[in-house]
């Protein structure tokens, strides 16, 4: 329940050279209030994280300004959780840390699997270059 738990940072990747913090939301909270209050929460949870020593010692190469916030949503995300594009800890005066929301959407395999390789007949055998050593 990863946006049920402001405490934790869910995911961090880096996209396009800058360092990207990512909610996950799996859909468990369904009322919409609560769910945008459960992401203000993490927002200010991850704003706060950015702006600590520990981000800075865990990830010297990157400023405040190379850092983004995505949010992946396994149902749509209403439109009050669109409508947030950036996040400040709170008395932060720095310009705000982009925030964007989106609806996860699986990938369709665009091939079916490979078929297994098929196995040696008789026939192969009498190839030469599928000989065997005497």
């Amino acid at each position: 329940m990863p946006l049920e738990d402001p405490h934790v940072i869910d995911i961090i990747t880096s996209k396009d050279g800058r360092l990207q913090l990512v909610i996950t939301d799996a859909g468990v909270t369904t009322d919409p209030r609560m769910r945008l209050a459960l992401y203000r929460a993490k927002l200010d949870a991850y704003a706060m994280y950015v702006d600590s020593p520990e981000f800075a010692a865990a990830h010297p190469n990157f400023a405040r300004a190379d850092v983004s916030i995505e949010i992946i949503c396994a149902t749509p995300p209403p439109p009050e959780m669109v409508a947030l594009t950036g996040v400040n800890p709170p008395g932060s005066l720095e310009p705000p840390i982009p925030v964007s929301a989106q609806q996860w959407v699986p990938e369709e395999r665009a091939s079916p699997p490979a078929a297994p390789p098929a196995t040696a007949t008789r026939d192969a055998l009498k190839r030469p270059w599928f000989r065997r050593r005497r």
